[in-house]
């Protein structure tokens, strides 16, 4: 992945506007000291729900990213890159055009990869375990979804049983992530955290994430 072949992503390479729009992320999501997992701040309003994923966003997906986005005025997005790679820029800006959001899937698919606009007024999280995450207010998800909540929480139900028909060790995680995203996250005073996929739950309000013990 070179950053210099890009025709729409547009890295941001100075490190104070860079870390604006990290500290902005952090306040709704941070990778957990183990690198494999992340945690979740509740926002007030929001509901968050996992979505089966292979390399990220589907056509129909960044189709309906596109339409959402569009609709609700943003001009650019934001991409955070969830993981440390050297000598590559940690933030990005996209337009919401299909051309920038097909570049974005295109260059980011193997990797961790966050996405979000406004303060932020919802994220993506796209993860290497075969599932992102859409948080955000039941609206926006729904609209980036194309079906109801609970409709998205059955499919992906579906798509975790494979692997746990086969025994595959990484179905008993999916089946964490569901449980903590359909039941206790709906649950969480503003501003608690949880971590994703471990029942992990740090009810600590306006905390940083290098203040939190997990």
């Amino acid at each position: 992945m070179n950053s210099k072949n890009w025709e729409f992503l547009k890295p941001i390479v100075q490190p104070d506007k860079a870390n604006v729009f990290l500290q902005r992320f952090e306040k709704i999501a941070f990778r957990a000291k183990n690198k494999e997992r992340f945690c979740l701040s509740k926002q007030n309003g929001w509901v968050a729900v996992p979505v089966e994923s292979a390399d990220h966003f589907s056509e129909s997906e960044e189709e309906r990213l596109l339409s959402v986005t569009q609709k609700n005025g943003y001009e650019k997005l934001i991409a955070i890159l969830f993981e440390d790679l050297k000598n590559f820029p940690p933030v990005s800006t996209i337009p919401t055009t299909a051309e920038g959001i097909a570049e974005l899937n295109w260059e980011f698919s193997h990797f961790w990869l966050a996405l979000f606009a406004g303060e932020p007024d919802w994220v993506i999280i796209g993860t290497k375990s075969n599932y992102f995450i859409v948080a955000g207010s039941p609206d926006f998800v729904r609209d980036f979804l194309g079906c109801e909540i609970n409709d998205a929480f059955s499919e992906f139900y579906e798509f975790l049983l494979d692997y746990l028909d086969s025994s595959d060790p990484l179905g008993e995680y999916l089946l964490s992530v569901y449980n903590d995203l359909r039941t206790i996250y709906p649950q969480l005073e503003s501003g608690s955290i949880l971590c994703v996929g471990e029942s992990n739950v740090v009810a600590i309000p306006n905390s940083s994430p290098a203040s939190i013990p997990i």
